[in-house]
């Protein structure tokens, strides 16, 4: 058998690099463009042909804050191998990125922005709620760090400033997305639980009920 790199193979990363082609046909004058980062193929790729056709065109890499191997491979000036990685964005869950994508990584990315697994959580909760749109962990890392952009005013955005973010992904069984949801919502205090005993008596239930009410709140 011949064995395909998902990530570490260049003609792989060749083929991923049209999505940059699709968003510079669309969007020509973008601002930024802000692509996930696992082994860095989709990175290598998107970057390196927004950066050779559009160089005004700035591309950041956007990792998980426990899966940073691309933002330590260029702080290094190599690939390095973390020591653990945690993360619920799975496709993205890479210890080293590729070496053989590195160097176009390192020549082509203007930078890098990571993001807390918290922050997926609630990009995942927006996306289905403003946009009717299921996207997976990894594909939400771009979402994600649009919250981030203000910490970095070398992009010099403005408020007219075209922003894409790359949603690389939508696998998610059922299970997934309903856990998702109900972290969303428990961490932004739209819902919550409790448990409570109660006497075997009529009415008590009712008590219950009452109290949540005069608390403005629904069962």
């Amino acid at each position: 058998y011949t064995f395909i790199h998902p990530f570490d193979d260049l003609i792989v990363a060749q083929g991923q690099g049209s999505v940059g082609v699709e968003i510079m046909e669309e969007i020509p004058d973008a601002d930024l463009v802000l692509v996930p980062i696992g082994g860095g193929g989709l990175g290598a790729g998107v970057a390196a042909y927004i950066k050779q056709k559009h160089p005004a065109t700035k591309v950041y890499g956007i990792e998980p804050a426990r899966a940073n191997s691309a933002e330590l491979a260029l702080a290094q000036a190599h690939p390095a191998t973390l020591r653990r990685v945690d993360t619920i964005a799975d496709g993205v869950a890479v210890a080293r990125t590729g070496n053989h994508v590195f160097p176009y990584l390192a020549k082509y990315l203007d930078g890098i922005i990571t993001v807390r697994d918290e922050e997926l959580v609630g990009s995942f909760l927006d996306m289905m709620e403003s946009h009717k749109m299921i996207v997976e962990n990894a594909g939400l890392l771009s979402v994600a760090a649009l919250k981030h952009l203000h910490n970095y005013p070398e992009l010099a955005l403005k408020q007219d400033s075209k922003v894409c973010c790359i949603l690389s992904g939508g696998n998610m069984d059922v299970i997934t997305v309903a856990s998702l949801v109900q972290h969303g919502l428990i961490a932004r205090n739209r819902i919550f639980t409790f448990a409570v005993l109660l006497p075997d008596r009529p009415g008590e239930l009712e008590r219950v009920a009452h109290v949540v009410a005069e608390n403005r709140g629904n069962i």
